[in-house]
């Protein structure tokens, strides 16, 4: 499965990594992540797209997903997780899905 993201080329610079566009695709084989992992992921996704999205929490704290995608500071799985962990952190409350 592929999943696509933001990535900070600044970030990437600084620490000395090759980041050729502001977008990356890594690609993921779901069942060997880790279940909170796949979770976490699969909040940020909107059905048929592959991108992974920031999660905010508007006035009356119920969350939704932006139409910006996730920015991560390195373009590889480890990097996005990081970013995905941080958005979390910020709106734990997982997303109603029907």
């Amino acid at each position: 499965m592929k999943l696509r993201f933001a990535v900070n080329q600044g970030e990437a610079l600084r620490r000395g990594i090759d980041c050729e566009s502001s977008t990356a695709t890594v690609v993921v084989n779901p069942s060997e992540l880790p279940e909170e992992d796949r979770h976490l992921l699969a909040d940020r996704m909107r059905p048929g797209d592959i991108g992974i999205y920031e999660v905010c929490s508007w006035y009356n704290g119920q969350p939704m997903l932006t139409c910006e995608l996730i920015c991560a500071s390195l373009p590889d799985y480890q990097g996005l997780m990081e970013a995905v962990r941080k958005n979390a952190e910020k709106n734990p409350r997982p997303l109603a899905r029907k």
